[in-house]
């Protein structure tokens, strides 16, 4: 919506906007747009609009405070995203005043347009989460960025020597080398923290979901719901891919509840979450053939063994 609101605002803009708007350009880009977009928008009209409502019950604001906060985050935010490539920038090109003036507001109605189509689907959120009563987080703004390295090395009194070139291209290098050292290092420690949680064990408790659902049930699993972590872990390390499915709110919606039942669904819980219990325990209720499994899964890595994890799984056969 942002996207759209940017090219909007940016072809207004621009001085030749009315040759513009005369010609086809605008009516093929909006033909050709509606194509790509219409298959989303059947599927976000079929599905009772799940992301929206996602947006505004898992991100509504409790108070104006909150709101203002969580606005000045998001501008904050989304700028320390960028801030490593723009010191890299200013150390490689050593722009002057005059010529940041020239990347950020040119002369030229073209490249104009260009810092438009940054610009408004950066700040247009700030304006419109108050009235939707919306909190905005800085992860938002990534869609929005690929913009900025054409901005600023668009005016064409930019030198970029071949020695900068090299510089930065060594230090991505390096950055990245240290990072590929580091990463056994992070996985252990996460793998740490999350064996604490009783979440450490994601493929075993995968691989024993997937045997008890075949085992009740003959067929592959469709759907699995339940522990957000353990459930979204099934479907990629579940032999049948199954489809995740929340159960907590935001609620699923119509089409999903009709899709669960005609191929059943497995739920998934940590024993000692009782949040998830009960949930599980709300939703199978009046379902025929319920059949409940506790299991008690261990996993190791880089010579950690996890406390045994103690799950529970709600198997729902496909329902008449």
């Amino acid at each position: 919506v942002y996207l759209i609101a940017g090219f909007v605002i940016a072809a207004l803009c621009h001085p030749r906007r009315g040759n513009y708007l005369l010609s086809s350009a605008p009516w093929v880009s909006i033909i050709a747009g509606a194509a790509v977009l219409a298959p989303h928008v059947y599927w976000l009209a079929s599905n009772d609009a799940g992301p929206l409502h996602y947006a505004l019950t898992g991100h509504a604001a409790s108070s104006v405070s909150e709101e203002l906060t969580k606005t000045l985050a998001y501008a904050a935010g989304g700028i320390a995203y960028v801030l490593l490539p723009a010191a890299i920038y200013l150390l490689a090109v050593r722009p002057d005043r005059r010529l940041l003036a020239a990347a950020f507001w040119p002369a030229d109605p073209d490249r104009r347009m260009l810092v438009l189509l940054l610009a408004v689907p950066l700040a247009l959120p700030m304006l419109t989460a108050p009235i939707a009563g919306v909190l905005l987080t800085p992860l938002w703004t990534m869609s929005a960025w690929f913009l900025l390295p054409v901005v600023l090395l668009s005016p064409p009194q930019i030198a970029l020597t071949r020695a900068a070139t090299m510089r930065v291209a060594l230090v991505v290098v390096i950055v990245t080398a240290a990072a590929l050292a580091a990463s056994p290092i992070v996985a252990w420690r996460i793998f740490v923290i999350e064996a604490e949680k009783g979440r450490a064990c994601c493929r075993v408790v995968s691989e024993a979901l997937t045997g008890a659902w075949h085992a009740t049930t003959g067929r592959p699993l469709a759907i699995v719901a339940g522990d957000t972590s353990l459930a979204r872990a099934a479907t990629f390390y579940s032999s049948d891919h199954p489809g995740w499915s929340p159960d907590l709110p935001p609620l699923p919606s119509r089409a999903v509840d009709e899709q669960r039942a005609h191929a059943g669904s497995a739920i998934v819980c940590l024993a000692a979450d009782r949040a998830c219990l009960d949930e599980a325990e709300r939703s199978t209720a009046g379902r025929s053939g319920v059949v409940r499994v506790e299991e008690n899964a261990t996993a190791s890595f880089l010579g950690v063994t996890t406390a045994s994890a103690k799950v529970v799984f709600v198997i729902v056969p496909p329902q008449p």
